[in-house]
């Protein structure tokens, strides 16, 4: 009699797609963290959950929110200029986001002249890392800041599920 096949869960396909997007095999994840390669599988496929240590852990290892991995946080951006534009304008103000190079900026935060301006909020992106600032004429310049995407989110701001 053949095996049934495995169920497949959200959070299963959430955890493989994160995995795969780090660019990591199973065998990669089990060496990086101290996991089981069969506990990893396990997960992806939807026969368990993994407990909030060890989702943290996973979280860590793939450059993404423990959010993200719940089915709380926004799927990675899109690169397409028009589509990244509108992926941005649904998020929080001050949410924390990392783009493909690594760097993190924050969302919705006001820049004058390239520096913080608390007092003041409007469309604009600034890399926390990077010293880029991305903002034209209170509108965020999408065609620039797609060679940044796709971008991930690390924690919602104000507002953030």
């Amino acid at each position: 009699m053949p095996n049934p096949s495995p169920p497949t869960t959200p959070m299963g396909e959430r955890l493989r797609a994160a995995r795969i997007a780090a660019a990591l095999s199973q065998g990669d994840v089990a060496a990086k963290t101290g996991l089981r390669q069969a506990q990893v599988s396990a997960w992806e496929l939807g026969y368990h959950v993994p407990a909030i240590r060890h989702m943290l852990i996973l979280a860590d290892t793939y450059g993404c929110s423990p959010l993200l991995l719940i089915g709380r946080a926004p799927e990675p951006s899109p690169t397409d200029p028009g589509e990244l534009g509108e992926w941005l304008r649904a998020l929080p103000h001050r949410t924390i986001l990392r783009d493909r190079n690594g760097d993190t900026w924050q969302h919705g935060v006001g820049v004058e002249h390239g520096h913080l301006a608390p007092n003041r909020e409007f469309p604009a992106l600034l890399c926390i890392d990077c010293d880029v600032y991305e903002i034209t004429d209170g509108h965020i310049n999408v065609e620039d800041l797609s060679r940044y995407a796709p971008f991930t989110v690390l924690a919602l701001g104000e507002g953030g599920a």
